[in-house]
């Protein structure tokens, strides 16, 4: 087991006390062992932030770990009122609070009332998905290259990026077709 791992280990022992020992062991499972493994601080930071967030709720038991795995990617219920705070605010921290500033802005000014924190929740878990995926992109990036009076547009900006995937639009092979039929009535090739 790394450093990191043991560290962990010795401090959720000591955030729960007797009770995590009772419940874990003094000495971490394979299972532990293997999980916390593979656990960068970033997902350290999550497994307290749960922690402390049943610890200030009452909830003294330590969790397991499958409840930890199950949880490590999600934020709190505290986590998401505090984000969706900050959206009201218009003061969002990371690039997934950023995301739903800039794109649901719409959709949650027009839903009722009742349903706008619920949908928010939708929509900030589906960027933080996005966001671990890599595949989550935010305007202010794609501004940031670009001079203030630029000719080049968003759309231009999503078109080299689709180019520069290397992948082909459905309609590409059918487009080619027609241009080839084209080219051969006005006697621009001949067909080998």
């Amino acid at each position: 087991m790394n450093d990191l791992a043991q560290q962990t280990w010795i401090e959720l022992g000591s955030l729960y006390g007797d009770v995590w020992e009772r419940k874990h062991g003094q000495e971490p499972s394979d299972q532990w062992c293997k999980a916390l493994k593979g656990m960068n601080a970033l997902h350290v930071e999550r497994i307290f932030a749960i922690c402390y967030d049943k610890l200030s709720k009452g909830f003294t038991w330590p969790p397991s770990l499958g409840e930890l795995l199950a949880q490590i990617n999600k934020r709190t219920k505290s986590e998401l009122e505090l984000a969706y705070i900050r959206y009201m605010d218009r003061k969002p921290e990371g690039l997934a609070e950023q995301w739903v500033l800039e794109n649901a802005g719409w959709t949650l000014k027009r839903a009722p009332i009742h349903l706008v924190f619920d949908q928010f929740c939708k929509f900030i878990e589906n960027a933080d998905l996005r966001e671990r995926s890599g595949t989550l992109f935010v305007l202010s990036d794609e501004l940031k290259g670009l001079p203030i009076y630029s000719v080049k547009s968003l759309s231009d900006c999503a078109v080299e990026r689709f180019k520069e995937s290397g992948k082909s639009h459905k309609f590409e092979s059918r487009i080619e077709d027609l241009i080839g039929k084209r080219l051969m009535k006005r006697g621009g090739f001949k067909n080998a």
